[in-house]
Order: C-alpha cells, then sequence, then structure tokens
C-alpha cells in the first residue's frame, strides 16, 4: 500500500516539475507569462506556445486513466484521479469516445471498461480561431494512437477565457482544456 502511495506522490511531482520546467525553459520574464495569460486575445506566437500544454493535457487525462483503472490502487485514490482527469475537460458535455466524460470516467473506475492508457505517437495540429468575437477562443486537435489500441484517435482542445480565482482576486485567463477525444 505505501508503495502504491510513493508511485503516486511521484507521479504527480513528476507532473509538476515537467510543466514547471517546461514554462521556465520558454520565457525567462515570469511577468510576461502573467500577461500573456491575461490577456484579451493572442499573438499567433503566443496561442503556438499553448500547444505544448494542449499535449500535455491529452498526456496527464491518460496518466489518471491509468491509476482509475488499476485496481490494484487505492479506492480514495483512484476517485481523486477521476476527479482531476474530468476537470481536464471544459464541461460536463465532453465526450471521450461517444460516451460523456464523468460516464466514461465512472466506467473505469467500476471496471466496466478498460482502456489502453499508454500513448505513441503524439502529433499537433495547429490551433485556429473560432471568429467568435463574444467567446474568445481558439481550438486544436492532437492526434495519437494507443500501444494496445492501433485505432488513430483525436482529442479535440480549446484554449479559452476562464475566470480563475488568485487568493481574494479573480482574474479571467487563458487555460487549455480538453474538449472530446474520439
Amino acid at each position: 500500500m505505501k508503495k502504491i502511495t510513493h508511485f503516486f506522490a511521484l507521479l504527480v511531482l513528476l507532473s509538476f516539475t515537467k510543466m514547471n520546467s517546461q514554462s521556465s525553459q520558454h520565457d525567462p520574464n515570469p511577468q510576461s507569462n502573467l500577461l500573456t495569460f491575461t490577456a484579451n486575445s493572442l499573438s499567433v506566437k503566443e496561442v503556438n506556445a499553448f500547444e505544448t500544454r494542449a499535449v500535455q493535457k491529452v498526456e496527464e487525462f491518460y496518466d489518471f486513466l491509468s491509476v482509475i483503472t488499476d485496481k490494484k490502487i487505492d479506492l480514495k485514490m483512484r476517485e481523486q484521479a477521476k476527479k482531476q482527469a474530468a476537470e481536464l475537460f471544459s464541461d460536463k458535455t465532453c465526450t471521450v469516445y461517444g460516451v460523456p466524460v464523468e460516464k466514461f470516467l465512472d466506467s473505469c473506475l467500476s471496471g466496466k471498461l478498460n482502456p489502453s492508457t499508454e500513448i505513441k505517437e503524439k502529433k499537433l495540429s495547429r490551433f485556429f480561431s473560432d471568429n467568435n468575437a463574444e467567446n474568445d477562443s481558439y481550438e486544436g486537435a492532437v492526434s495519437f494512437s494507443t500501444v494496445a489500441d492501433k485505432t488513430k484517435r483525436t482529442s479535440v482542445i480549446n484554449l479559452q477565457r476562464k475566470e480563475k480565482q488568485f487568493g481574494k482576486e479573480i482574474k479571467v485567463i487563458w487555460s487549455v482544456f480538453i474538449c472530446e477525444i474520439k
């Protein structure tokens, strides 16, 4: 049991370390990153910078999925991984393989579904503007396949402005979300 707890804690630490090291490599000035996150619109260069995060979101989803489906891991940890996996999606109407995300994750947790969780052959498609002035957002796709399943998969990714609380202050920032995995 302790090994599983240590494994999960190590997995979380590695993902945070990976995110922090990648973000610090892109821009030595963290203040300019804050300006980008809170900007009303983004340049092509800034939109392209979010593409790395899009691939990470898909990888994170499958990492969480491997924890959710592993019955050797404590149920509370698996439920926490399910919650975190659901938070990667833009809303509850999103789907995975045509199934609403919550239902898909519940089926994985209960053992009714046991999808392949190891990704290979990732390919990023460029983001493009949705040209909707009221709803500032960009959309892109990550193509991939899993090791056990030779089917080519596509994850539709949204880059959109969302409110986020920083202490007592609420800011509108750009965030990357999964919208669909098919």
